[in-house]
């Protein structure tokens, strides 16, 4: 699980003090170990179990954490994903949510003020542009099939992305207002 304090990061203060924390619980006991200090923002989170790698999208500062798991303790690096380094919480892009693609490694960032998603090399940690979308991305995840399905919060569609030819499909679904909450 990942938290941060808008407060902490709108009353300014050192990176430090804006760091959101993760979680780490331990799935067999419930057990959970101190938060973790991770980045300004940290946000979504997507696991490379076999290098025992987490990744944590930092919206406020622009930057990937690369969390390692086998440290003792956890071992974290920043690495920057913007155009340029920012000072949190002045971002370009605002990633917010992460997901790695299976068949690749890559790590496709949805970022929320770009409306953008960008996507991660975690081996040399370069940076490409993937489609820009309508409105601002929020949630995504990789099918079974290898397709991103990235939730789009503004126009309430659920878009397709082929992550080979990076080409947007929406949308695959759209959420009209009087289907999102439904009572039976």
């Amino acid at each position: 699980m990942s938290h941060y304090d808008p407060r902490k990061v709108q009353s300014g203060g050192t990176l430090a003090d804006m760091a959101g924390t993760v979680a780490l619980v331990d799935a067999a006991t419930l057990a959970r170990a101190p938060l973790l200090p991770v980045c300004a923002g940290a946000y979504g989170m997507a696991l490379d179990e076999e290098r025992n790698i987490l990744f944590v999208a930092c919206a406020l500062a622009d930057q990937v954490a690369e969390v390692d798991l086998a440290a003792s303790p956890p071992r974290v690096v920043l690495h920057d994903v913007g155009s340029a380094p920012i000072t949190p919480p002045a971002t370009v892009h605002e990633p917010m949510a992460l997901a790695r693609n299976p068949a690749d490694g890559t790590l496709w960032l949805s970022c929320q003020r770009s409306r953008t998603l960008r996507v991660v090399d975690p081996a040399d940690w370069s940076v490409t542009a993937g489609p820009t979308l309508s409105a601002g991305p929020h949630g995504s995840v990789f099918t079974p099939a290898g397709t991103l399905l990235v939730a789009v919060r503004e126009s309430a569609e659920l878009v397709e992305v082929d992550p080979v030819t990076r080409q947007l499909r929406r949308p695959a679904l759209r959420m009209e207002p009087g289907h999102l909450h439904q009572r039976s």
